[in-house]
C-alpha cells in the first residue's frame, strides 16, 4: 500500500527519509513489509501530509489513544449538521469548526462490546475506508456513512446502505468513483487514496474539492463530542440560515431544510 503511494507521488525512500526524519534503512524496511511501529507510522504520515491516526488504521498499527467509535445517534446528528453546513459560506463553516474545537472533551467509554463474531473481521481496503469514516470521522455506523456520502456525491453514483456494507465486507469491489467519494468524505487527496486502494485515479472530481475539504475538517473537529455538544454545533449551523416564507421563490432562495415547522435556506448565488 505504501509502495503504491510512493509510486503515485514519484518519490523514493531517500526523499521519504528526508521529510519524515526516519533513517533510509527504516523506510526501506517498512516498504519491504517489516512491521512498523506507531512512531514510524506517525512520522510517515507527517511526511505524506496524512493524519497519523488515519495512516495507523490503513497500516493496521494500533494506537493507545485511538478514537472511540461514535454513538449511532451522534453520527446521525453529525450528518444533519454537515448537510446544513454545506449550504453555508466558507467563513461560516470555519466558525463551526472553531465552535466544535472549543467544546470540552468528555472521556467516553465507547459502545458496549459487540457479540463475538462468527466470521473474522474483513481485511480488505474497503473495510479500512468504512472504519475511517465510522470511527476516525465520528459517523458511528454504516447508515450515517451512507447518508454522508450520498450528500457529498449524491446523484453521481448509486449508493445504498447495502453498498456500504458490501464495501466493508468485500462483497462490493472498490471502483474509482467509490474511492473518490470516500476521499471527499475523509478529506484525503483522491489520487493518494486511489493509489493506496489499488484503483485507477479519477479523471474529474465528484464535487468541489474546497467544499469537501471544509466538510472533512468539520467532521474531524466534531469527533469525540457528546450528542448534546453536536446538537449545540448543529443549532449554531441552523441559526446561520434564513427563515423562508412558505411561498418563497426558488429562483432567489435555496431551500436547505425544515425544522420545527419552519423552512430555512440561503440566497442563491
Amino acid at each position: 500500500m505504501l509502495n503504491r503511494l510512493l509510486r503515485h507521488r514519484r518519490v523514493g525512500a531517500a526523499e521519504v527519509s528526508a521529510s519524515s526524519g526516519l533513517a533510509v534503512a527504516e523506510v526501506e524496511a517498512v516498504l519491504s513489509g517489516a512491521p512498523a511501529s506507531g512512531e514510524q507510522v506517525d512520522a510517515l504520515a507527517r511526511a505524506f501530509g496524512l493524519y497519523p491516526d488515519d495512516l495507523r488504521v490503513i497500516a493496521k498499527v494500533p494506537a493507545g489513544d485511538a478514537p472511540v467509535a461514535a454513538d449511532l445517534r451522534v453520527g446521525r446528528e453529525v450528518v444533519e449538521m454537515i448537510t446544513v453546513a454545506g449550504a453555508l459560506s466558507g467563513e461560516e463553516r470555519a466558525r463551526l469548526v472553531r465552535l466544535a474545537h472549543a467544546q470540552p472533551r468528555v472521556p467516553q467509554a465507547g459502545p458496549a462490546e459487540p457479540p463475538p463474531r462468527s466470521r473474522p473481521r474483513p481485511e480488505g481496503f474497503g473495510a479500512v475506508l468504512v472504519e475511517l469514516a465510522r470511527v476516525n470521522r465520528g459517523l458511528g455506523g454504516v447508515l450515517a456513512v451512507n447518508r454522508a456520502l450520498r450528500y457529498l456525491i449524491g446523484g453521481r453514483i448509486f449508493l445504498s446502505h447495502s453498498t456500504i456494507h458490501g464495501i466493508e465486507v468485500g462483497n462490493v469491489a472498490l471502483r474509482t468513483d467509490l474511492v473518490t467519494g470516500f476521499a471527499a468524505l475523509l478529506g484525503i487527496d483522491p489520487g493518494d487514496l486511489a493509489a493506496m486502494a489499488g484503483v485507477a485515479p479519477g479523471d474529474t472530481p465528484l464535487l468541489d474539492l474546497e467544499l469537501a475539504g471544509e466538510i472533512a475538517e468539520l467532521l474531524r473537529s466534531c469527533r469525540g463530542l457528546t450528542l448534546e455538544q453536536v446538537e449545540h454545533v448543529q443549532d449554531e449551523a441552523w441559526s446561520m440560515l434564513t427563515p423562508l416564507p412558505a411561498d418563497f421563490s426558488r429562483s432567489e432562495w435555496h431551500l436547505v431544510g425544515k425544522r420545527d415547522g419552519q423552512l430555512w435556506g440561503v440566497p442563491n448565488s
